[in-house]
């Protein structure tokens, strides 16, 4: 139809059909057909169409009142149309179906007596629609179709089959449920982990209060309540979170080593780690971030403010240096570069979702990732007379929280779907390989750059080729594997939340030492010097150790929980240590060995 410039009230007029087209009104939605024959997404169709356009008839003339938009989506330009697909099921197995679509996906779900496999079922639609479309989930319910008082389908029950579920204990099955229905989350499949069905980690962490709050003796389980939400299949949650206890083991009593020299006040929990860093002028800095959103600037070692940043979102990423500039992730979905010597913005990078991920530099790039599954790389020229520019690609459909690893000819990163992937500067793929598994620990390299490592959350070390991410060595750890790696000296130092401190050599062979730490730990171990190793846990405690036989021989009490690595430096030939801490204060600590 050709639409006409005039109105009526608030009502368009269609005007007439073009000729050897027809038109028929169902339902209050516009069908085009006749004797000419439609062109449908580049495929001609000779069967009516529906448009989608909500139409009202007065007389012999036509007026548009809107479009029918739950009835149609567009993915990549392509229309999708719900009535299609549930009349081509019809057609197929004489059953009902409905269709369910979310941003830039579709959901299919078919309600059959009889046994229908998934696999059966893609292939009979693949007879019949066009390549896009693309059904992102196939649902078989062997139960009629739920529906609300007035005959609609009942969204939130259509995602809440508790069949599925088997847990063993029906209230647990039922408090999960009833933290999933309202949110909407897909229903996971018995075999997945939760993160496998569209929920992050903080949506998990959200899951965990929620449970405790109904079952107060998961707080006690050996292992964490959050971590086995994250790593363990639905079916067997119940059974591993309730025939577990815990063994607390204390921590030796030694020596304080530390004393607090000056400390920044960022408002909020510092759970980013700091960088350490020389400005143009000459003064030794430190950066760091903020729940606050508070980016902050101070000198070494007596914390004096150089400058401070208050961005939109809340800063977990720790920030990076490179030519004058630093850069960092937000949760208000930017990368930010900023001139590091006044804190002023210089290029925001804004991606499709949170960033928690630190950005990495090397040779004037910098590298990070995005919650959206995109990895993104930052130009930062030499002369501040050229800006800084950035391009990105699409890794994978799962967020990326792992830090980039830039070897010389590639770049390692790893998502939470657990897929670990290889690029060129250019950012094109070279090579990818799938564990299934959610990876929040970034990946190390050796010296000579010829073997990555990668630790997945379930505990498993592996050893890959760099060039082809061929496996060499997969080794499983007692714990579960939050924290990064330490590669130094042909050794590997890995952290469990079992609270221990492993020495592997790079054979991955028989571990050289074990530690015990004096709680969980999160952050990163760090090299003070080439025999001592420093660490914080989770409850707030330092602690040294010797990386010659794994002798915990120094602890210090930090005045708050503390998620953040330590970063070391020396001035004037002392040695200082700087952390973030959850009492919201940055803290420059004073070593005396």
């Amino acid at each position: 139809a050709v639409v006409s410039t005039q109105s009526t009230g608030k009502l368009a007029p269609l005007g007439t059909p073009v000729p050897k087209t027809d038109y028929i009104v169902k339902d209050g939605e516009l069908f085009l057909g006749g004797d000419r024959r439609c062109c449908v997404d580049g495929k001609l169709n000779s069967s009516w169409y529906p448009t989608g356009d909500s139409v009202e008839v007065k007389g012999e003339d036509l007026f548009i009142c809107g479009r029918k938009n739950k009835g149609q989506i567009k993915i990549n330009g392509k229309k999708v149309c719900r009535i299609r697909v549930e009349q081509g099921v019809r057609k197929l197995f004489n059953i009902d179906s409905y269709v369910k679509f979310g941003k830039n996906r579709i959901e299919l779900f078919l309600f059959s007596e009889t046994d229908l496999l998934e696999s059966e079922v893609r292939s009979e639609l693949k007879k019949i629609f066009p390549d896009h479309y693309k059904f992102d989930r196939v649902v078989v319910l062997s139960r009629p179709a739920p529906v609300t008082a007035h005959h609609k389908i009942d969204d939130i029950k259509l995602h809440c089959p508790t069949v599925t579920l088997q847990f063993t204990e029906p209230s647990f099955t039922n408090t999960i449920l009833e933290f999933l229905t309202p949110r909407k989350f897909e229903l996971p499949h018995p075999d997945q982990i939760l993160t496998h069905a569209g929920l992050d980690s903080l949506d998990v962490l959200q899951l965990s209060n929620y449970l405790t709050d109904v079952f107060p003796f998961l707080e006690s389980s050996h292992n964490s309540l959050l971590e086995t939400l994250l790593v363990c299949p639905v079916n067997k949650l119940w059974y591993t979170l309730s025939t577990q206890t815990i063994t607390p083991t204390e921590p030796p009593d030694m020596t304080k080593k530390l004393s607090v020299f000056s400390r920044a006040n960022l408002s909020l929990c510092v759970d980013s780690s700091a960088v350490i860093f020389t400005n143009r002028s000459c003064q030794l800095c430190y950066c760091v971030g903020s729940h606050a959103g508070k980016l902050l600037c101070a000198t070494l070692p007596d914390s004096t403010l150089v400058w401070s940043r208050v961005l939109t979102g809340r800063i977990e990423s720790s920030p990076c240096f490179t030519r004058g500039y630093v850069c960092v992730g937000c949760y208000d979905r930017n990368i930010y570069l900023l001139d590091a010597d006044n804190g002023a913005i210089v290029l925001t990078v804004t991606t499709g979702d949170q960033v928690k991920c630190s950005p990495t530099p090397r040779q004037g790039f910098i590298y990070c990732g995005s919650h959206d599954g995109s990895l993104y790389k930052i130009t930062c020229p030499r002369s501040r007379d050229t800006e800084p520019v950035y391009c990105s690609i699409a890794v994978d459909d799962k967020p990326i929280s792992a830090s980039p690893l830039p070897l010389t000819s590639s770049i390692i990163l790893c998502t939470l779907s657990g897929k670990v992937a290889s690029h060129s500067h250019n950012l094109q793929q070279l090579a990818s390989k799938s564990f299934h598994t959610p990876i929040f620990s970034s990946p190390v390299a050796l010296e000579d750059e010829t073997h990555v490592f990668v630790a997945l959350v379930s505990g498993q070390l592996i050893k890959l080729l760099s060039k082809d991410l061929t496996i060499q060595q997969t080794i499983t750890t007692p714990g579960l594997i939050y924290s990064n790696l330490l590669l130094h000296q042909h050794k590997l130092y890995v952290v469990t939340h079992d609270c221990v401190l492993t020495c592997y050599p790079e054979s991955l062979t028989t571990p050289e030492w074990s530690c015990q730490t004096p709680d969980k730990v999160s952050s990163t171990p760090t090299l003070v010097d080439a025999r001592t190793l420093v660490l914080t846990s989770s409850n707030g405690v330092m602690c040294f150790v010797d990386c010659s036989d794994g002798q915990c021989f120094a602890r210090f009490p930090l005045p708050g929980q503390s998620f953040s690595s330590p970063c070391v430096c020396t001035v004037s030939g002392q040695v200082y240590i700087v952390t973030g801490c959850r009492d919201n204060f940055c803290y420059v600590l004073k070593y005396s060995p």
